[in-house]
């Protein structure tokens, strides 16, 4: 939890949907994963067909995703700039001509790769690509006249709580991120 409040500007970095047919189905799913989870108002959301707030309600802590775009890029450039320097030390160690003969470029060089992987590495963690499973499906469902329920948790006693409480109501298929 340490490192991913290092890494994320969000509190809440996992989704739970449940899909359900009808708007009562939902309404109880609500009330049900709310009470079995303990989770807020604002972490357990209904979802209905042609939502106008939609993109709040999947991703509310949408003020937050800077601060998560900045960290992530921040902290795994910086950790690709240490292991790029520490893989050129290593081969520089390791007696590799090709690297001993020119250090410093070797060093500039190998620094600079990991650096930039570590970016890309950033900006993918960054884009959430689990949560386009829970989006996608919410999107899906809400388009062809059915409902959703989006709970938000904390951590992941709250997230194993809403999937089971969301496996006990009506909904028709239960998503999740990793």
């Amino acid at each position: 939890m340490v490192l991913s409040s290092l890494i994320f500007g969000e509190r809440s970095l996992s989704k739970v949907a449940g899909l359900f047919d009808t708007a009562d189905e939902a309404r109880v799913a609500v009330d049900s994963v709310r009470s079995e989870t303990g989770m807020s108002d604002g972490q357990v959301l209904l979802v209905q067909p042609n939502d106008t707030a939609f993109g709040r309600k999947l991703e509310p802590e949408q003020r937050r995703i800077p601060a998560t775009l900045i960290r992530t890029h921040v902290v795994f450039g910086a950790l690709g700039l240490g292991a790029g320097a520490l893989a050129a030390l290593a081969l520089m160690i390791a007696g590799i001509d090709a690297i001993t003969s020119n250090a410093l470029i070797a060093l500039v060089a190998f620094s600079v790769m990991g650096t930039m992987l570590g970016l890309m590495f950033g900006g993918l963690l960054s884009l959430r690509p689990d949560h386009d499973l829970v989006i996608s499906a919410v999107l899906s469902a809400t388009r062809h006249g059915h409902w959703a329920v989006v709970a938000h948790p904390l951590d992941e006693s709250q997230k194993d709580s809403a999937v089971r409480a969301m496996e006990h109501t009506h909904a028709t298929r239960v998503v999740k991120t990793f």
